[in-house]
């Protein structure tokens, strides 16, 4: 299980392994001894920590594309999603869980968030959107990302392009965060220091955003339109200094399906 879910290894590459060093296990085998583990033991734990989770006000979500083969009524190559649910900053032990479904409608996240009041960061995904007693929080990495992403190339420190102009601000607001982590401040202490040092630069960011003017269908105008449509959510995290900036840490929690892709 270590192999597989930790290190992506699938089980036919396993079933060599183990041939290799004489102990011959079929794929059916280790996959029937995985199936019984999650049903009989892990089951219960998972159950356990989905109740802690819900009472929380701190979450943080992320969702990505797995496939799966040999599902009942479907092909093969139909993406299926699994979800990341965690804990967010508040100082208690993190809780990470996974969620599997077929598809990516919002009414799973709704259904497994059942109960939670509280913030949620997550990236773009619209479909937290109507969830009920959920503040949200956007992610401002996926704003710094659309900037980045539309600086031509080579021209990373010419500060008189607009998407330099963003990376620039949201960089200001990282820096100040770590700049507050450095001093480990408290919750509270966080969010005097935001609303101190970086509401100005957020609103002299919306004043920036709103003399843009990219020409359609560009980068630039994804990256703009990108943030001026979430302008709520990105400014949530102002409210209470528990909240993250980023949404890196759930990224980072679902990275290794991504891995398990490539495998």
């Amino acid at each position: 299980m270590h192999q597989k879910y930790q290190n992506g290894l699938p089980l036919n590459r396993q079933e060599s392994e183990w041939t290799q060093l004489g102990v011959p296990l079929s794929r059916a085998t280790l996959a029937n001894w995985i199936i019984y583990c999650a049903e009989n033991y892990l089951r219960h734990v998972y159950d356990y920590f989905h109740r802690q989770l819900r009472m929380r006000k701190y979450l943080m979500a992320d969702e990505t594309r797995v496939q799966v083969l040999n599902e009942p009524e479907r092909n093969p190559e139909t993406d299926s999603w699994m979800w990341l649910f965690r804990s967010g900053e508040d100082g208690l032990p993190p809780i990470l869980l996974y969620h599997y479904t077929e598809t990516r409608a919002k009414f799973h996240a709704a259904s497994f968030l059942q109960g939670f009041r509280g913030y949620l960061e997550t990236d773009g995904y619209q479909g937290y959107n109507d969830l009920p007693d959920i503040k949200r929080c956007s992610c401002w990495a996926h704003v710094r990302r659309y900037f980045t992403d539309a600086i031509p190339k080579g021209k990373e420190y010419d500060y008189s392009l607009p998407a330099v102009q963003g990376v620039q601000f949201c960089s200001k607001l990282f820096d100040c965060e770590r700049y507050s982590k450095a001093k480990n401040h408290t919750a509270e202490q966080r969010k005097q220091f935001r609303l101190e040092k970086e509401k100005p630069i957020l609103e002299a960011f919306w004043n920036w955003l709103d003399q843009q003017r990219p020409n359609k269908g560009t980068r630039l105008a994804k990256a703009v339109n990108y943030a001026q449509n979430r302008k709520d959510t990105l400014m949530t995290y102002l409210e209470d200094g528990h909240c993250s900036l980023s949404n890196n840490l759930s990224e980072n929690a679902i990275r290794p399906f991504t891995v398990g892709r490539k495998n």
